[in-house]
């Protein structure tokens, strides 16, 4: 019978779940789980066939899995709104001084606090409205988010850096190259060398000219200008 299919009970207890606004992340989890035990299947079988379906990167689809639940949490305590008034009252009307920022936050989201991307639409939004004040060229926004989520982790065997550099070594091997994990970034520094150089020129030159953007409203945003 359809109805006890442990797929059809599991979609239906997933599409449940994110009903009652259950994060998405824990209704998968719990949907898999509830597949598996219909299914006949121990937990730890369903969690074994689970990450088995993952393939060879099943550590970074675990990490980036529960990545998701790690930043609303961390939306929900209210750090976003603290964090922009601080950096507001660091800025005074210093443009360089808010990209650095960006910078420096973006760095932290891959090793300190390791939510990746999730912290841009939480932080972003409400510090719009500094931007446009201080008429910064978004483009350069863009490129320090950019380079604080990309060059710690390419160039640094920490946090994300660790699972990216484990990637790395375990295709290298099986293409006939054996390389230790710690011993990658021996070679992606170069990357991450070429990548500051790319940041100074994009900040300092490419995007440095003031830019004007006109005020809108964001929807399900704060827009309030941080005091």
């Amino acid at each position: 019978m359809i109805l006890t299919n442990p797929v059809v009970i599991s979609v239906v207890v997933m599409i449940a779940l994110c009903l009652f606004n259950l994060n998405i992340v824990l209704a998968l989890l719990i949907a898999a789980l509830v597949a598996g035990v219909s299914a006949g299947m121990s937990i730890s079988d369903t969690m074994g066939t689970l990450i088995g379906g993952m393939g060879g990167n099943a550590e970074t689809a675990l990490s980036y899995f529960l990545l998701g639940t790690f930043a609303v949490a961390i939306g929900q305590t209210g750090i976003a709104s603290i964090a922009c008034k601080k950096i507001a009252k660091v800025v005074k009307g210093r443009k360089y001084i808010l990209l650095y920022i960006l910078v420096v936050i973006a760095c932290m989201s891959q090793n300190l606090v390791p939510v990746h991307i999730a912290f841009i639409p939480i932080l972003i939004p409400p510090l719009l409205l500094l931007f446009n004040e201080l008429k910064i060229d978004r483009r350069a926004a863009a490129c320090a988010l950019t380079f604080g989520l990309k060059a710690p982790y390419i160039a640094l065997p920490v946090g994300f850096g660790l699972i990216f550099h484990g990637i790395v070594s375990s295709e290298m091997g099986r293409n006939g190259m054996e390389i230790a994990k710690t011993g990658v970034f021996h070679y992606t520094w170069i990357i991450g060398l070429g990548m500051v150089a790319g940041l100074l020129i994009a900040l300092h030159i490419s995007y440095s000219k003031p830019r004007v953007y006109e005020n809108k409203p964001i929807i399900g945003a704060n827009m309030d200008m941080p005091e």
